[in-house]
């Protein structure tokens, strides 16, 4: 089954517009002018760690970047639909357990959703790194801004960013009063409603913002091993408050809380028995017998203050993230009980950098930074024979599947302490050299 129509209605107190990607009368050479102007705007990016955001072309980084007007006109849902639009780049997510990012930058790549297995692309939502690949791939939405930066990052980054990293960035409070909504639909049915509303709270010192999320995707794929019900459903919500305090022109404190749930079905697979790869259809099937279904909480709060001290800036970020994810998916993609993986995955990790970046001279600029990262994993998971199937089945998320069907399996603690220095001298007709380290 393919989708055939897609329409997005958004409002906010400053205007009121319709686009329906699929509706001829809606796509007018106006409308398509105003989208192209919109891709060719001027993008500021924060990938390079400095003291304010730069011009996307004045960063010598291979960078992919999109502002917030880019994303509304690609209609962005997940990170994955920007696969598209960057060149070496897919940020698919695994296909045997919704959620977890299977991202590949220039060839780099990973394909598991154990999560001992490390990224070759960290992903990084308001400066904080993601631990882990499960919970990375969910729905996003009323982002600032979103870095795609290709080949290796370790410098800056640290591990796990060999292939490249994912930045994203959440639209902060303005300080004045504002309010937007969307809602869109497509055939499936799958409806997504988001609002966000914001303003001042306390004068020009303190402002807050509530951004909210809601997807309900009713299932798009054909399942010829049960033809009552189609397979792929998903109910996401989310929700983010944030502040901004600026108690001196010289200090600026941001705080980021979100929580999200991602309710569904398991992976889909392309049906599988009677496939041909050589065979060019419009049309994707499933034939499994077990639809599966998934689980996934997160929480994450972020803290970041910048003060600046004169010759320099100094910037902090604290972040807490804890994600838990139970899943089970039908890998073997067939009717046949061959391969059903069931798992729990329970993560928690706290992370603190403290950076400095300043311009010394005209021709010099240096930034260091101190990095802490603490994370704890519990993994259980393992394919299932029949008999201890059918059982794990009926006692789905309770204390008997704890200590039967899926063993625990606790991973080392990791704990680590990272520092790290670029010095940069710019000379003549834009040419520089830099200097670097980092201790691992």
């Amino acid at each position: 089954m393919t989708r055939t129509f897609k329409a997005t209605l958004a409002t906010s107190v400053a205007a009121l517009c319709f686009s329906a990607g699929s509706v001829a009368a809606q796509d007018s050479e106006v409308a398509q002018a105003g989208r192209a102007s919109v891709l060719i705007e001027e993008i500021q990016v924060y990938g390079s760690k400095k003291n304010r955001a730069q011009q996307l072309q004045d960063v010598p980084v291979a960078i992919s970047a999109f502002n917030e007007s880019a994303l509304d006109a690609r209609q962005l849902i997940t990170i994955e639909d920007l696969s598209f639009a960057s060149p070496n780049v897919s940020l698919d997510q695994v296909g045997t357990t919704p959620g977890v990012q299977n991202f590949s930058i220039r060839g780099l790549g990973i394909n598991s959703s154990i999560p001992s297995v490390d990224p070759t692309v960290g992903l990084f939502m308001d400066g904080v790194y993601l631990g882990i690949t499960a919970g990375v791939v969910v729905d996003t939405f009323d982002l600032e801004s979103i870095e795609i930066l290709r080949g290796p990052q370790g410098l800056l980054f640290g591990r796990n960013v060999t292939g490249g990293a994912v930045l994203l960035r959440s639209k902060r409070p303005t300080g004045e009063f504002g309010a937007k909504a969307k809602i869109s639909y497509e055939t499936g049915p799958q409806y997504t409603a988001s609002a966000s509303v914001e303003g001042p709270i306390a004068g020009d010192k303190l402002a807050g913002k509530l951004s909210m999320y809601y997807k309900d995707d009713d299932g798009y794929f054909d399942n010829i091993a049960d033809p009552t019900r189609d397979v792929g459903a998903q109910e996401t919500i989310m929700f983010r408050p944030s502040f901004v305090f600026n108690p001196s022109d010289n200090l600026d404190l941001t705080l980021i809380y979100e929580h999200g749930d991602m309710e569904g079905d398991g992976a889909v697979g392309q049906r599988a028995l009677s496939a041909n790869p050589s065979e060019v259809s419009d049309n994707i099937f499933a034939e499994i017998d077990e639809p599966g279904f998934v689980d996934i909480n997160w929480d994450q709060v972020t803290f970041e203050a910048n003060w600046d001290i004169g010759p320099g800036t100094l910037t902090n970020i604290f972040g807490y993230r804890k994600v838990d994810q139970n899943a089970l998916s039908d890998v073997d993609a067939s009717p046949l009980l061959l391969f059903h993986g069931d798992i729990i995955i329970e993560q928690d990790q706290i992370s603190n950098e403290l950076r400095y970046f300043g311009e010394l001279t005209d021709q010099l600029d240096v930034t260091a930074g101190l990095y802490y990262f603490d994370q704890d994993i519990y993994y259980r998971g393992k394919p299932l024979p029949r008999f201890q199937y059918d059982c794990c089945r009926s006692w789905r998320r309770s204390s008997a599947q704890e200590l039967w069907c899926i063993p625990e399996r606790r991973l080392p603690r990791y704990r680590r302490v990272h520092s790290y220095g670029r010095g940069t001298l710019h000379g003549r007709k834009e040419v520089s050299q830099c200097i670097a380290v980092r201790t691992l």
